[in-house]
């Protein structure tokens, strides 16, 4: 499958199996269409990366809070001991995507590689193969920040040599169809991967 610079629609379950199957140093982006698809995304993927792939995995959720991902992990169809995960096993980190973003200041936090590389340090302290980052993008949108978030997402690798990461970038579909046609073009080029996400096959 050809990635650069194309969006393939995708059932959430086959998005999560082609993420997981990619090789590590990938940067994809994930255009959700609500909550309820994401969820479904977001709890496949950690499930299958912790207990399949023995990954450490952070998410930034911005349209739900840290909690409700706990919820939505332990309490649903997936059932995850999110305590056990967050807590004893270290596999498991949940921060708000507007702390991840965003300095105090209401200034964007710049990327900085030596951060991704400590994540995967820590992961492989603790004995896990590797880090997944899940990061949901509409902190810039909230912030008015939509130059930030493309300066931001273009500073990033389209992929990390010799580390053992994958970053996931969530764009709800409301935040990028504010997106300028160059500014989707330029992202989605960027990227290793983009994929828009269903909540079931479509023929």
């Amino acid at each position: 499958m050809s990635h650069k610079g194309v969006i393939h629609t995708m059932a959430v379950e086959d998005a999560v199996n082609t993420i997981s199957a990619a090789d590590y140093g990938m940067h994809c982006l994930v255009v959700y269409p609500n909550l309820v698809t994401l969820r479904e995304f977001y709890s496949r993927y950690i499930q299958k990366q912790i207990e399949e792939r023995n990954e450490f995995i952070q998410m930034a959720p911005f349209y739900e809070t840290e909690d409700s991902v706990r919820q939505a992990l332990s309490g649903g169809r997936i059932s995850l001991d999110v305590e056990r995960l967050e807590g004893k096993e270290k596999a498991l980190a949940i921060v708000d995507s507007l702390k991840k973003y965003f300095a105090a200041d209401g200034e964007y936090t710049r990327f900085d590689l030596e951060v991704d590389k400590r994540m995967v340090d820590n992961a492989k302290t603790n004995g896990k193969s590797g880090y997944s980052g899940l990061g949901d993008i509409g902190a810039f949108p909230y912030e008015d920040c939509t130059h930030g978030l493309v300066e931001y997402e273009l500073s990033l690798p389209t992929h990390y040599d010799d580390l053992d990461i994958k970053r996931v970038c969530l764009y709800h579909q409301q935040d990028f169809n504010r997106l300028t046609a160059e500014q989707k073009k330029r992202l989605t080029e960027h990227h290793s991967m983009a994929i828009r996400i269903v909540p079931h096959k479509q023929k």
